[in-house]
């Protein structure tokens, strides 16, 4: 189930100071500030507040890349494949850390569908602005095509009168295809762990036929 719900809330955050390389950091910063608009919105998120940029372990980033909150870090290993995409990001997630240690303290305020639908929309709001600086920056040619890593997920494509939506060109698209992966039941997960857990283990026995269902069709 876990493998299926695989993507975790928190976000991994901070400037640019990557430790003790000063080579990979000033790479990824001399990469990321070749757009302007990356450059203005690197700005923008600083100017609420300082964050650092720090190299980051295989261990701690399983995607490359990750967001500490509480201490404003983001963490970026050597491994990631495009690391100015993971920084861009990792800033966009840090645009909304306040607003996310908010909803997140506020959690059993929620039932558990208002809360793992709000983590969602969270996250939906992270990578479509993410998606929309790194569009500019392709379309502008001051970087490759492939930093726009979810370009094919939000692109609208129009022949005609005749147009064909990406699968995240709306949230509740978005939010289908995240149910259909378990990631959003990871999110009620945390909720009734936190906030019902004598109601965990009915939870867990009513969903297991789902979510074995899901992992067989992944095998298949």
């Amino acid at each position: 189930m876990l493998k299926y719900a695989a993507t975790s809330l928190l976000i991994l955050t901070s400037a640019l100071s990557f430790g003790s390389e000063p080579s990979f950091i000033e790479n990824v910063k001399e990469e990321f500030f070749r757009c302007p608009l990356a450059r203005d919105y690197w700005g923008l998120i600083e100017s609420a507040g300082a964050f650092s940029v720090e190299e980051g372990d295989e261990e701690s980033c399983a995607t490359g890349a990750a967001l500490i909150v509480g201490s404003r870090r983001i963490l970026i290993t050597p491994t990631c494949e495009h690391k100015p995409a993971a920084l861009l990001y990792e800033l966009a997630s840090l645009a909304q850390a306040e607003y996310i240690d908010l909803f997140l303290m506020l959690k059993c305020d929620f039932d558990t569908d208002e809360f793992a639908k709000g983590v969602e929309l969270m996250d939906y709001s992270t990578t479509s602005k993410a998606h929309e600086i790194a569009e500019e920056c392709v379309d502008g040619g001051w970087w490759p095509a492939e930093w726009d890593e979810f370009a094919e997920l939000f692109a609208i494509v129009c022949e005609d009168d005749d147009c064909t939506l990406g699968a995240w060109a709306d949230f509740e698209d978005y939010l289908a295809q995240r149910e259909g992966t378990g990631h959003t039941d990871m999110q009620r997960l945390q909720w009734y762990e936190e906030c019902a857990p004598e109601e965990l283990a009915d939870w867990v026995e009513a969903n297991m036929a789902k979510w074995e269902a899901m992992v067989e069709g992944s095998e298949s």
